[in-house]
């Protein structure tokens, strides 16, 4: 168990190392009241690009140099791992939620013609994502 621990922060310190873990462990403490921990953090940074790079990015983070496919076991055994059902709950909602993917908000940008209605766009979806996920964690945590 204390091997896990020291393999855990060792491998924290090397992603923080690199600048996508630095950009993630400067955002990470917004996150913290979601539960959420720096590879969390980081999938999200990943999805501002495509939604679907969340999930590309876990296999990434979590794949401890081995080939992940849909049958890795240690892939689902580290995910579990690292977050509570509650917070995976969390973590869905704020991903459904929040900003768009890159071309989105390109899109509407173009459509809008206005950095303003651009950021208020973006502002309201992480808002709304934000507080619905934080929402999640309050209340799913009193009663479970």
């Amino acid at each position: 168990l204390q091997i896990t621990a020291l393999e855990r922060a060792e491998e924290i310190e090397t992603k923080q190392a690199k600048y996508l873990g630095q950009v993630g462990a400067v955002i990470q403490p917004v996150f913290a009241p979601l539960n959420f921990d720096l590879n969390a953090s980081i999938a999200l940074l990943t999805g501002f690009v495509a939604k679907e790079v969340v999930v590309a990015t876990f296999g990434v983070l979590y794949s401890h140099g081995e080939e992940v496919d849909e049958e890795s076991r240690g892939l689902r055994e580290s995910l579990a791992a690292s977050m509570t059902p509650l917070t995976a709950v969390a973590f869905m909602v704020f991903t459904l939620l929040y900003v768009p993917c890159l071309a989105t908000i390109a899109v509407l940008y173009k459509e809008t013609q206005s950095w303003k209605w651009t950021g208020f766009s973006i502002g309201l979806s992480l808002s709304l994502a934000y507080s619905l996920a934080l929402m999640v964690t309050w209340f799913g945590g009193a009663f479970i």
